[in-house]
């Protein structure tokens, strides 16, 4: 069975997936950077980021949405 994103990124912080958009939205970018590239595609990495940021993302790579992650934890 293939898990999605967001669903592992709940999972991992034993939360539902609205909670992380809600409360743990932080600790979601910063789990994200933890996870290799290749564990999930680069359109599973677009959902996630737009659902987190409420704005649609659409990279073309997963380094891409990586970068875009560590910028968001900066302004954080």
């Amino acid at each position: 069975m293939k898990i999605e994103l967001l669903d592992y990124l709940a999972d991992r912080l034993g939360v539902f997936i609205s909670d992380l958009r809600l409360v743990f939205t932080p600790l979601a970018f910063s789990l994200l950077l933890e996870i290799e590239n290749y564990r999930f595609p680069v359109e599973e990495w677009n959902r996630a980021l737009t659902y987190l940021t409420g704005r649609t993302c659409a990279f073309s790579d997963v380094s891409e949405a990586k970068k875009f992650t560590q910028s968001l934890i900066r302004r954080w």
